[in-house]
């Protein structure tokens, strides 16, 4: 999991697929927005209103093709649901570092 922590720009698997295209576009668009809350809410110190919405970023990146950026939520989520706040802010702040890199790939962050 360390290499998908790279600076590289990633890019949807399902970026070839033109009915696909108004989907990633939406989701990459709101994702800031997403990240954001979670953050709020870990440095509220709230790991119960964060598993939830991992969970459904996790579910959404999976529909999206971004793996990486599913993993990341999936461990966030894990984490809010073992009550473990060092993991909690540690996977986030990789599911940060992965978002950075899906909105670096999305053709409308240059």
């Amino acid at each position: 999991m360390v290499a998908d922590l790279e600076e590289r720009p990633l890019y949807s698997t399902r970026a070839e697929d033109p009915k696909a295209e108004e989907a990633i576009d939406a989701f990459v668009v709101g994702l800031a927005e997403r990240i954001d809350a979670l953050q709020d809410a870990e440095c509220a110190g709230r790991l119960d209103r964060m598993a939830a919405p991992a969970a459904a970023l996790k579910a959404d990146a999976d529909a999206n093709g971004f793996d990486s950026l599913a993993r990341r939520a999936a461990a966030v989520e894990a984490s809010c649901r073992e009550g473990d706040v060092p993991g909690a802010r540690k996977h986030l702040i990789d599911l940060t570092a992965i978002a950075k890199r899906v909105r670096m790939g999305h053709r409308g962050a240059f």
